[in-house]
């Protein structure tokens, strides 16, 4: 326990990181009683930047702007996540340097300096969505924005923010509850900035109507080409945004961005819902979504409830033995959400607790007004724990499918992951959700495994062959958006006109 608090904050999270790893030895039995310690790789050592270049870099930024260490180089090159984890310890293509911009003109000046000795440039958000580059990379520069944190303007009458993109979407949230406002979308991974999720259109869950692509009315970006500022289309119109939006930064950088947002909401109801499998619950969300409309909607396994909830009070989860008794290791807990005055929230549940008496006699729920916390899935304390740290293979695996193909797809899904993870691995499990997202059903899988005394160049391709399994599901299962040569087609001559002389990573 001693080691325990000594790696988390006085919060409370080692009571439940231990909890969280007592419950997780019954899906994975072959977990030691006690969490190995936590181990941290070393940085890689620093590539070799030539001291001329080097000095006109201070020279161009400014040596406060600027960072060599290999600590800082080493977390730039690998990102947040699982296989950046891995690749410290085998090895990756780390930058020649960090650099902080403070202005779009030193992004611009910075991109001119870059062309002209053949270097490239990446730029950085929260970390949190990175894929490492291989070690055959050239030498490169990442654009740390996150100087650029500033709210620009607020004009609550028109219901827009102008922010920079280095601005922590979870802090832009914040400043607007402050004023009774809101964008109305969130996401998962605290160190989200607004930059880096237009950049990869990650989806977001939302407790107003509408998706991320629905809130972005202006884009802002700097590119070799020059400065971009692209709009919301006209209905019918094509979308100029996807120059920026989605492309990762492959032809620039995001600085800053317009988003709609509108006032808080002035009541909020949560239903949890449990119910006896998938079919059952896709199908009530389904009609609920029909009947009772809903703001959004989760469906969870309850057994992964009890696992990554353990810091509930008992009254919100059921403990792993309690449902393997009763016979529910297969039950779902639906999670809907409705904003509104209070009058009609109030109508709202006593139209569900009716029609839930009537139709659904065997089902538990339970309902509470506030805040939309269980929207953050799975809990960030969890987040920060950093399981891989302690031998467990912890990655997150994403498809997005229409409603009425859930179901059939989610079988297919699991068992797809669950068997090559059990092949390379061993000792495997999945646990799906599935979310309602504006553009259909996001089906979320967390897979977990405890490999024993493998090594990380052993785990790094089991990863890229649980990764090729679930890309083949979604082959399966959706149509193709565009020809691979057509694609390339597309890419090329955006490269051409955008980035003629290949200044940014791609």
């Amino acid at each position: 326990m001693s080691l325990l608090r000594s790696m988390f904050p006085a919060s409370g999270v080692p009571d439940r990181f231990l909890a969280f790893w007592k419950a997780l030895g019954q899906v994975l039995p072959e977990l030691p009683a006690d969490p190995p310690p936590g181990k941290t790789p070393p940085a890689l050592p620093a590539p070799d930047f030539e001291e001329p270049v080097l000095r006109s870099l201070v020279n161009l930024i400014g040596e406060e702007a600027l960072a060599t260490d290999p600590e800082t180089l080493t977390r730039h090159a690998c990102g947040l996540g699982y296989r950046g984890f891995l690749l410290r310890q085998v090895g990756a293509a780390l930058p020649l340097a960090v650099v902080y911009p403070e202005s779009e003109a030193q992004i611009t000046a910075l991109m001119l300096w870059a062309a002209g000795r053949e270097l490239r440039l990446r730029p950085w958000g929260g970390g949190s969505a990175i894929t490492p580059l291989p070690t055959a990379s050239p030498a490169y520069l990442v654009l740390d924005l996150s100087r650029l944190h500033h709210l620009q303007r607020l004009d609550a009458q028109n219901g827009q923010v102008t922010v920079q993109a280095g601005l922590r979407w979870e802090a832009l949230e914040q400043a607007l509850h402050a004023q009774g406002l809101t964008t109305g979308v969130g996401f998962w991974t605290a160190e989200s900035t607004v930059g880096g999720r237009l950049a990869t259109l990650g989806w977001p869950f939302a407790y107003l109507d509408g998706g991320l692509l629905a809130r972005v009315l202006a884009v802002r970006g700097i590119t070799p080409a020059g400065p971009l500022t692209l709009t919301r289309p006209m209905a019918g119109a094509p979308d100029a945004r996807s120059l920026l939006l989605g492309q990762g930064g492959a032809w620039g950088v995001i600085t800053e961005a317009t988003l709609r947002i509108t006032f808080l909401p002035e009541n909020r109801l949560t239903a949890e819902i449990d119910l006896p499998d998938w079919e059952t619950g896709i199908a009530l969300m389904r009609r609920l979504g029909q009947q009772i409309p809903w703001t959004w909607a989760r469906l969870t396994p309850l057994l992964a409830w009890g696992l990554f909830t353990p810091q509930l009070p008992t009254q919100w989860r059921l403990p792993f033995s309690l449902l393997r008794d009763q016979g529910r290791a297969d039950w779902v807990r639906l999670s809907l959400g409705w904003t509104g005055r209070g009058e009609v929230t109030a109508l709202i549940r006593r139209e569900l607790e009716h029609l839930l008496k009537q139709e659904y006699p065997e089902a538990n729920s339970t309902f509470h007004s506030g805040d939309f916390q269980e929207l953050f899935w799975f809990p960030r304390w969890l987040e920060r724990s950093r399981l891989w740290e302690h031998g467990l293979l912890f990655t997150p695996l994403e498809a997005l499918v229409s409603w009425n193909r859930v179901a059939p797809f989610l079988r297919d899904w699991e068992r797809a992951l669950l068997s090559i993870a059990q092949t390379r691995l061993g000792n495997a499990w999945v646990a799906s959700t599935v979310h309602a997202v504006f553009e259909g059903a996001l089906v979320r899988s967390f897979l977990l495994a405890y490999p024993v005394d493998q090594e990380a160049e052993a785990l790094l391709a089991h990863l890229d062959t649980v990764e090729a399994a679930a890309q083949a599901v979604r082959q399966r299962w959706a149509l193709p958006f565009l020809a691979d040569k057509l694609l390339q087609a597309i890419w090329q001559q955006t490269a051409e006109y955008l980035d003629p002389e290949g200044v940014w990573v791609r």
